[in-house]
């Protein structure tokens, strides 16, 4: 075995450094700044300095570990500094992740190459064993660097998903210490290196499954966060357009009641005229002024929404129930008993579901020549049903029922098969399809 010098093992960490920082700016493939560049350069010396300081102080974890850690750290939070797309920062997360499980990698194949080279010698190493030992693995980064630009890997970074991401990572983490766990067994000469390489990746693996699992929760919360903040802004926007049309419909009903009392004196002075041949046409124009005016497709919207104290429910039903009407669909909506704020299934997979049926009812209503929906929203002792009628054309319902199969033309939206993937996370929600005379009926069982 053979031994490397303090000041070897100084420039060796020196090359390290700064190899790993330049490294992770070719693959980030970002212009930096000239405040940037002194931050990273700051980083350097602080990071060689860590080294160290963990040397020193005899650190749990060995300083080249230490050295990692903060490297990447580092790297990622000057990078993304000023960068106020959501895409450019994930972008940006992503290639550091990689780079810094290249970085290792290679690392390793000239650390196994410098074994192999130098196992029989037992020798003082000095610097210029350090420099040929990082030539070599400068050559698998030059190798595996080129790779990378050839066949565009960063493009196709773009297109995966993070979450699968970190998932090959730990992966990759769990197989490369079992490689290395592996080699310590085969070549005893190199056990103890072995062990010490498990150790500073072990804590590295840890590190990043820590990372990963964190980014994942708050990821997760902040979409959750801004789907609840989209489904209020939704909500006070249909709010407002609900309370805007009880605004109309009340000052239609006050100017209403004016013309009704002349209309009465009018109609009161016709009837004390004996035989009067106006009666009647007067009677049919009085008829038409209040059919006119009270027409069910109008006030129906005034009706039974207030049933509804799941705000998020009766939001998408008001959205969804004036887009079609908008759009010139006959609906009929009743709820004509309270349906309460716990409905017994989650009020955001309520809004998706409603939604894609909705959606799905009015694209498929608009095609045929009747153009209706019926919507009725029935509560019985603990018990919701939610049932959607629309008329359609002749179709064949394996067809509808097929994954992936929808009704509507260049179709964007989700379709029956994420009806199926929320119907699949609730024992307590059944729903059924049917066809009936010309109409799609939908039931669902809360």
């Amino acid at each position: 075995m053979y031994y490397i010098t303090p000041a070897a093992m100084l420039t060796s960490m020196l090359i390290m450094t700064l190899g790993f920082y330049l490294y992770e700016l070719v693959l980030i493939q970002r212009r930096t700044s000239c405040k940037q560049k002194w931050l990273l350069l700051v980083a350097i010396i602080i990071s060689y300095l860590l080294y160290f300081l963990a040397d020193f102080f005899r650190a749990p974890c060995s300083p080249e570990t230490s050295m990692n850690i903060i490297a990447m750290l580092v790297v990622y939070w000057i990078m993304r500094s000023k960068v106020t797309s959501k895409e450019e920062r994930s972008r940006i997360k992503v290639r550091v992740l990689l780079g810094f499980a290249l970085w290792r990698t290679m690392i390793l194949l000239g650390i196994l190459v410098q074994f192999e080279v130098f196992k029989d010698t037992s020798e003082v190493k000095g610097i210029p064993f350090v420099l040929t030992v990082h030539l070599i693995e400068m050559l698998f980064v030059s190798f595996i660097t080129a790779l990378y630009f050839k066949f565009k890997i960063s493009n196709k970074l773009d297109l995966i998903n993070q979450k699968w991401l970190i998932r090959i990572l730990m992966v990759y983490d769990c197989t490369f210490i079992l490689v290395i766990t592996l080699l310590s067994n085969v070549n005893p000469d190199t056990l103890s290196v072995t062990k010490r390489l498990n150790q500073n990746f072990l804590l590295l693996i840890i590190l990043e499954m820590a990372i990963a699992i964190g980014v994942y929760f708050i990821s997760r919360k902040v979409q959750k966060q801004k789907y609840e903040k989209a489904l209020m802004k939704q909500e006070l926007t249909n709010l407002k357009r609900y309370t805007d049309n009880l605004e109309k419909e009340q000052r239609q009903l006050r100017k209403f009641k004016h013309d009704y009392q002349n209309l009465i004196l009018s109609l009161e002075e016709i009837v004390r005229e004996e035989h009067s041949t106006k009666l009647p046409q007067y009677i049919e124009a009085f008829k038409n002024y209040v059919d006119q005016n009270f027409n069910e497709s109008k006030i129906f919207l005034l009706n039974d929404f207030d049933n509804i104290k799941n705000p998020y429910l009766k939001s998408v039903v008001i959205n969804q129930v004036f887009q079609s009407r908008e759009r010139g669909i006959d609906v009929h909506f009743e709820c004509h008993k309270i349906v309460p704020a716990e409905i017994g299934i989650e009020s955001f997979d309520i809004v998706r579901l409603m939604g894609i049926l909705l959606d799905n009812a009015r694209e498929a209503a608009l095609e045929t020549e009747a153009k209706k929906i019926n919507l009725m929203l029935y509560y019985h002792e603990n018990h919701l049903e939610i049932q959607i009628e629309n008329t359609t054309n002749k179709e064949n319902m394996s067809q509808i029922e097929r994954e992936g199969y929808t009704t509507k033309k260049n179709h964007m939206g989700f379709g029956l098969v994420n009806v199926k993937d929320i119907q699949r996370k609730y024992d307590n929600l059944l729903i059924s399809y049917a066809m009936n005379d010309g109409w799609f009926v939908v039931k669902i069982y809360v």
